[in-house]
This record gives structure tokens, sequence and C-alpha cells, in this order.
């Protein structure tokens, strides 16, 4: 069995948390395991983040809407174009497709690069950690 460190699992716990808007529960000094077969939490650093957006974004091949809209394959996919999905008007007047460029600008600070959208998430302001989500929606929608 592999060890996760006590602060990876603060960490991931307080970012899904975030995510909803609670708190952390207090440590409680256990030792948590996880099966030998999960990838290291280094290989995809992108992962964790994507756990703030799939409280509302699903990325399966498939997957339902949420609510906000399936993410799967969005690289290169056309802005507010997700079948079956109903768009904020602003979000369905963008005239844009979601490339790596335009994503990073969006994640960055969604209010800003499309007025009037509806996404309640205020960006990321790290570029490298917005590198790493886009890096995971890219690869983990494959």
């Amino acid at each position: 069995m592999a060890h996760i460190s006590k602060p990876f699992i603060a960490a991931a716990i307080c970012m899904t948390l975030t995510a909803c808007g609670g708190e952390p529960e207090q440590e409680t000094g256990e030792v948590t395991e996880v099966a030998s077969a999960a990838p290291a939490p280094q290989a995809v650093p992108g992962k964790m983040l994507f756990m703030q957006c799939a409280a509302c974004h699903s990325l399966d091949a498939g997957g339902p809407h949420k609510t906000g809209p399936n993410l799967h394959n969005i690289v290169g996919r056309q802005a507010g174009a997700a079948e079956g999905y109903k768009y904020s008007k602003a979000m369905a007047a963008v005239d844009k497709i979601w490339t790596r460029e335009e994503l990073d600008q969006f994640l960055a600070k969604p209010s800003a690069t499309v007025p009037g959208n509806i996404m309640a998430f205020a960006g990321i302001p790290d570029a490298e950690k917005r590198q790493q989500l886009i890096d995971y929606l890219e690869t983990g929608s494959q």
C-alpha cells in the first residue's frame, strides 16, 4: 500500500471544500492508505485542480451536464456549443474556439473574459496551475 502524506490529504480536502464553500475538519492523526495501483499525485497535477471543477462539470465522454456543461474534448470546441446545455446569453454569444490560449485567459478570470457569464468561479491566478489544468482537460478527455 502506498502512503499519502497528511499535508497532501489536507490540501485535497481544502480544494474540494473550497468548491463547495465548506470548512475542513480537524486532523485526526490517522494514517490513510490507498491502493498501490493509484497513480502518484505528482503524476497528474491537473487532476487535483479539476476537483474544483468537478463540482459543476463532468469530463467523461457522454457524461452528463451538471450545473455547468460537460467539458469532454473542450480544447478545440466552439465556446457555448455543448449540445443539450443551456448557456447564459453572454456565453452563447461568444464567437471563439476554446484553444489552450483562450482557456488560459478564461480560467485566469472568467468574469473578465466573458462578461455576463454565470459561472460562479473567480479564476486561477497562477499561470502554471492553469496550464496543468488545461493539460488535464486535454488528456483527461481522451
